[in-house]
């Protein structure tokens, strides 16, 4: 006869197969997003923006090189010189940006809210790459000090805000993000704190999206629940 909650002989055959039947659920839900949160450098005790921190200098620029695949190239440069905080993507690759000037030559990176759909179609927004030119290349600006002291762009200010990132690989177009922020104004530099892309080409991704628990997460989760009812259950026993 049945002793209230779980049987004697079936009870806790559901209990062992639980995880079984839960694996194609969990497979399904694996995540498809690599994300890298980035450590801060240890010789600032109690700075309270945790991440890279890119304060340069005319004299002493100081930049980032953000390689999101891990392949050994570069997507995506971030630099600081004192008068600018600037991304530059590399050929091919695009920043989402306010584009300004004559055939969209000029570009402000755009603060992005958390949740916010990268993908292809931007109603408002531009999708700015890299311009060459005989004087160099033109990348897109987060910050600016060089024409205003009061300095311009849409981070002055920020503490985290996410940018949106398209790079393509061999397996085609790839979305992502990176938060970032430039708190101390009147400084053309910033922070770089996370950043992560999405595995699948094509595929948008939200702003500040993380991978989903694994697989294996997922069936350890379902061990101790396993243990944690057997307890409940001798304890009930007594």
């Amino acid at each position: 006869m049945q002793q209230g909650g779980l049987n004697k002989n079936g009870g806790w055959r559901w209990l062992l197969l639980a995880p079984v039947l839960a694996l194609p659920l969990a497979t399904s839900g694996q995540g498809t997003i690599v994300h890298v949160q980035l450590p801060t450098i240890p010789d600032r005790p109690g700075d309270p923006y945790p991440g890279v921190r890119l304060m340069g200098h005319p004299a002493f620029p100081v930049s980032y090189a953000m390689d999101l695949n891990g392949d050994g190239q570069a997507e995506f440069v971030f630099s600081s010189n004192g008068e600018d905080f600037a991304l530059m993507p590399s050929e091919h690759n695009a920043v989402l940006s306010s584009t300004f000037g004559p055939g969209g030559m000029n570009a402000w990176v755009y603060p992005l809210s958390v949740n916010y759909p990268i993908t292809s179609d931007q109603p408002v927004l531009s999708w700015f790459e890299r311009i060459d030119t005989a004087f160099g290349s033109i990348g897109a600006v987060i910050v600016g000090y060089r024409e205003m002291a009061s300095g311009i762009g849409f981070f002055q200010g920020l503490d985290s805000a996410y940018v949106g990132l398209r790079f393509d690989l061999a397996s085609g177009t790839h979305y992502g993000w990176a938060r970032i922020g430039s708190p101390f104004v009147g400084e053309g530099g910033g922070y770089i704190y996370e950043y992560a892309y999405e595995t699948r080409p094509g595929v948008p991704i939200l702003a500040g999206a993380v991978p989903e628990p694994s697989t294996w997460a997922l069936l350890v989760g379902g061990g101790v629940l396993m243990v944690w009812f057997r307890r409940k259950r001798n304890e009930r026993r007594g």
